[in-house]
């Protein structure tokens, strides 16, 4: 039998081992909550790879079917950034007018690189009304739909402070189908005039919003040569980003500030030779 002391030790023992196993479970426990961490970040980034890969193909196919579109649209919903740009991307690629609400949503995401996405997606959905003169179309339900995301981007523009975000609205603007509606373009002009006279006005110079203006123009310009004369105003803004060979023939303006070069370039595409509009200048459709 053993005596009281042999029982002392054996209790020691037991409890020695007791403590050394809360102590190793204590140091494995945030082990395990690390690595369950690390197996969620994974999952979620393979399904995030796995809706990449959807959306992917549903846009490859032209999104035949309900299903296909609703990866998208879902996608456009996604509080991913990443994720919301390739699905607005995708939706403006389909050239649907219909899905114009689902684009302008992303309008006001919180990412400017979305919202620029968007605003780009918007002129592609109704690129495919310029072709509503073709037998059996409807040339009144087109240009209302031109007009409704007219107004959209108008609209955005006015609320927009974003740079970049602004100069892309600007192409969309100057690149929508406004067919014989003169008054869509006039609208258009004075929109993209403004954001170039923002640029120049010596405070908040914007190359991004300046180059979206002088593509924008030029391309309102190109597309509407037949029926509408860009105004006195939106001219003398090309004319004051001319690029020149000596920096002191610049405007005051150009001089202290000296905007992106590229943005001068595409103001000079926007005009002739002798820095008129070739449209203003009766020469005919701008090169």
């Amino acid at each position: 039998m053993p005596n009281l002391g042999s029982l002392q030790r054996i209790h020691r023992t037991h409890l020695g081992r007791v403590a050394w196993i809360l102590v190793i479970a204590a140091a494995a426990w945030p082990l395990g909550g690390l690595g369950r961490a690390q197996g969620q970040g994974a999952a979620a980034a393979m399904s995030e790879q796995v809706q990449r890969q959807a959306m992917f193909e549903a846009e490859d196919a032209r999104a035949p079917s309900a299903a296909d579109l609703n990866i998208l649209t879902e996608a456009a919903r996604s509080p991913s950034e990443s994720i919301q740009r390739q699905a607005v991307r995708a939706l403006g690629r389909l050239e649907r007018p219909a899905l114009v609400p689902d684009i302008a949503a992303l309008l006001s995401a919180a990412s400017a690189s979305v919202r620029a996405e968007a605003a780009n997606a918007l002129g592609q959905a109704v690129h495919s009304l310029r072709s509503a003169s073709a037998p059996g179309s409807d040339p009144s339900a087109a240009a209302n739909q031109v007009t409704a995301a007219a107004d959209i981007a108008l609209a955005r523009l006015k609320a927009e402070s974003d740079p970049l975000v602004r100069g892309v609205l600007c192409r969309t603007l100057g690149r929508l189908p406004y067919a014989a509606d003169a008054g869509g373009v006039q609208r258009a002009e004075e929109a993209i005039e403004a954001v170039a006279r923002t640029a120049f006005d010596g405070r908040a110079v914007s190359q991004p919003a300046l180059l979206g203006a002088a593509k924008g123009f030029e391309s309102l310009l190109r597309l509407n040569a037949k029926t509408a004369v860009p105004g006195a105003k939106a001219v003398e803004r090309l004319r004051q980003g001319r690029p020149t060979r000596a920096r002191k023939a610049r405007p005051a303006v150009l001089r202290d500030v000296d905007p992106d070069p590229a943005a001068r370039a595409g103001c000079a595409h926007c005009r002739g030779p002798s820095g008129r509009s070739d449209r203003a200048g009766g020469r005919g459709r701008p090169r």
